[in-house]
């Protein structure tokens, strides 16, 4: 029932999009969207009967199809339903359909008659054939739309969507022995088959879910450029599921081609895009916080399912922040997206324009992939701009879902586009000289490598680079509130967050106590499989990065820190999860301040605690580091509070909590840690160039004859 729903909303988004309401592509989609629906409504029934003991036999047997105008499927059994069951769905086979299918194919089972409970035959039904297996397999997945969307539809569009002839659409169909594909857009196959019940001859559904292990027969991912799932790639780039450790996802990595395709495309719908008033973008991008709204469960599997991060996490926090920024955004283009006039000395006047970059190119990151593409394209689209949008290389699922979203809504065709793969494709783009402006998100030595490249075409940037940010806890404040703090800065999202405040300075009165529940209440994190909602610890994004975090935590030990808490590779009892990328919370005391697990950013669950005494003397450790993203302080005394925050060097930080993120405050950093701003109203200025117009209403005085 849940696959059949993600197939269902992975199908409406394309199926809304694509015009022309009798277009074969469209009627195409629109029947794989139904057989969703029938999915549902046949696994919604089998397991109601099979929570109320029916017997099963009798239950498929009940179901039947005839061969009128179109096929009925119900059940006659009555232990449960209490009355005939009717799911409110037809497969629209008109008898010529019929016709075809049984020309076509030549292995049928029995057909069967319908009878009365007294052996005679329903006068209605007598000389009606169940469909054979054959034809149900074979029919099954190929018809029209499920109530609500028809309904939609209609609204929409305005005209009836007619059926399709199955042999026109089995042609499109992969099929294997006694499996239908069911190929969704971009995403994974999901597939389900029909077997023959062996009292009844007639067909039973099994729903299949592909097993990550199993990936090379899955269709890879696909680019999206110029408003189409697309590649010329032949190469294919593997993931790995990082709760299992066998193989994920894939995807075609983009050629030179595909590039340049990207960025001509983006080019081109600029300039349209750009034309049009704030007003009138603000509304699409509204739309588009809906519809990413309405996609929330999908999208927090497929950011569970890319980072490992817990379900709990991205289906919550990621959506919310996307749609929030999809908004803010929407409403700040309208108000401050245009110039000022002004009064000039003498006969003139002057006013100026905001106006677009052009093209740009957003580069994100791998451990919040949703948040990276919205944070970065809403404001770039809001102003005007056309993007070019590379996911990182491990967590492409999301940026293409953002695609669809962005067209849905009404974004034209080339404005918003999704490369593929890693540092060779965004070197391609970042050295185009079409390309305005540059917004990465990444380490440190990778953005020096992006800011050098874009220098040369003089590009404007934004960097959000790494951080080891400070968190400083003094005595006066709850001790269970600065233990909250400390966990949601080192262990949210399997420590996998750049703002993380790993360098936790504990004023020496309450360290001891602080660090008692800080590890008691660290042992009860619950560790498990990300799609799960209870589990709030996952794997890290793969198991090569849990084998870097395990060379920082191994190298620290040998150095003499002391490690009091976990380090280690965690247990999961499942048996799937054994060869997981897990790792236990890291918790370190009595560290040099000149250790590597000090100095360098870990991107991993390992906690630095540190004693101080003195209010200047951590002000000036928290400080002497090369980065500046972040920092945090907890007290009960805002004048004190206030005072620390203004003399640590960072770009963003935190009185009394942390790793909050809204979107109306500017999100970056000092030093090391960045260039720029995303977000607030400095977006305006990251987005857009000034033009300057004077205005002179007098004939122009020239000292020329």
């Amino acid at each position: 029932i849940e696959i059949s729903r993600e197939i269902m909303s992975s199908y409406t988004a394309t199926v809304l999009r694509m015009g022309e309401i009798g277009s074969a592509s469209l009627v195409k989609l629109i029947t794989n969207q139904l057989a969703a629906t029938h999915l549902i409504a046949a696994g919604e029934a089998t397991l109601m009967a099979k929570q109320a003991g029916v017997d099963m036999n009798a239950f498929f047997d009940g179901v039947r199809a005839s061969a009128g105008n179109s096929y009925v499927f119900e059940t006659e059994t009555p232990l449960f339903f209490n009355k005939s069951f009717d799911p409110g769905f037809t497969i629209d086979l008109h008898c010529k359909d019929l016709r075809i299918a049984r020309e076509n194919h030549s292995e049928y089972l029995p057909l069967h008659k319908k009878k009365k409970e007294n052996n005679e035959a329903d006068e209605d039904h007598a000389n009606r054939d169940y469909m054979s297996y054959e034809e149900y397999r074979h029919a099954y997945p190929l018809h029209a739309l499920g109530e609500d969307l028809y309904l939609e539809t209609m609204d929409k569009y305005g005209e009836k969507v007619g059926s399709s002839s199955p042999a026109r659409l089995l042609q499109d169909r992969v099929t294997d022995n006694d499996g239908v594909t069911l190929a969704t857009p971009g995403y994974d196959d999901w597939s389900y088959t029909i077997e023959k019940n062996s009292d009844s001859g007639l067909a039973v559904l099994h729903l299949n879910r592909p097993s990550s292990t199993a990936s090379s027969s899955s269709s890879p991912l696909q680019p999206f450029i110029n408003g189409t799932f697309s590649s010329s790639s032949s190469s294919v780039h593997q993931l790995e599921d990082s709760a299992t450790g066998s193989p994920g996802k894939s995807y075609f990595i983009s050629r030179p081609e595909d590039v340049q395709e990207a960025i001509s495309a983006a080019d081109k719908a600029q300039e349209e895009w750009g034309a049009l008033a704030p007003a009138q973008r603000a509304k699409i991008l509204r739309k588009a916080a809906d519809l990413l709204e309405k996609r929330g469960k999908e999208v927090g599997r497929l950011e569970s399912e890319d980072t490992g991060r817990p379900i709990q996490e991205t289906e919550w926090g990621d959506v919310a922040s996307g749609v929030d920024c999809l908004n803010y955004f929407a409403g700040l283009c309208v108000v401050e997206g245009g110039g000022e006039s002004m009064e000039l000395p003498g006969s003139g006047w002057g006013y100026t324009r905001r106006e677009p970059l052009g093209v740009t190119v957003g580069i994100g990151a791998w451990n919040y992939p949703l948040q990276s593409a919205v944070w970065k394209s809403a404001p770039a689209l809001a102003f005007g701009n056309s993007m070019v949008f590379k996911p990182s290389e491990l967590t492409p699922s999301t940026a293409l879902l953002l695609a669809e979203v962005y067209q849905e809504a009404g974004v034209p065709a080339g404005v918003f586009n999704v490369v593929l793969g890693g540092g060779e494709v965004g070197e391609l783009l970042v050295n185009d000289d079409r390309v305005a402006k540059v917004s990465f998100t990444g380490s440190v030595e990778t953005g020096k490598k992006v800011y050098e490249m874009a220098s040369r075409g003089l590009k404007r940037v934004t960097m959000e680079l790494g951080g080891k940010s400070p968190l400083i806890i003094f005595d006066d404040c709850d001790i269970e509130d600065s233990v909250s703090g400390a966990m949601m800065a080192n262990w949210y999202s399997s420590g996998q967050v750049c703002s993380n405040g790993t360098r936790v300075y504990v004023h020496e009165n309450i360290i001891d106590k602080f660090l008692e529940r800080l590890i008691e209440r660290t042992a009860k994190l619950k560790v498990g499989h990300p799609l799960k909602p209870e589990t709030e610890v996952g794997p890290m994004v793969t198991r090569a990065h849990r084998d870097k975090v395990e060379g920082f935590i191994q190298r620290a030990v040998d150095g003499g820190a002391k490690l009091v808490y976990g380090g280690k590779r965690q247990g999961v009892d499942e048996e799937e999860l054994k060869d997981g990328a897990f790792i236990s919370p890291a918790i370190f005391v009595g560290c040099s301040e000149d250790m590597e697990i000090a100095k360098e950013e870990v991107f991993g669950m390992a906690m630095c605690v540190f004693p101080f005494s003195d209010e200047d003397d951590v002000i000036q450790r928290a400080n002497n580091t090369r980065f500046g993203l972040s920092a945090g302080v907890f007290t009960n005394n805002l004048a004190r509070g206030h005072r620390v925050i203004s003399k640590l060097k960072v770009g963003t930080s935190w009185l009394n909590n942390y790793n909050l993120a809204p979107v109306e405050m500017s999100w970056g950093g000092y030093k090391q840690s960045g260039l720029g701003r995303e977000n607030g109203r400095v977006a305006v200025e990251s987005w857009t160039q000034l033009k300057s117009v004077y205005v002179e209403k007098e004939n122009v005085a020239c000292s020329y004859e």
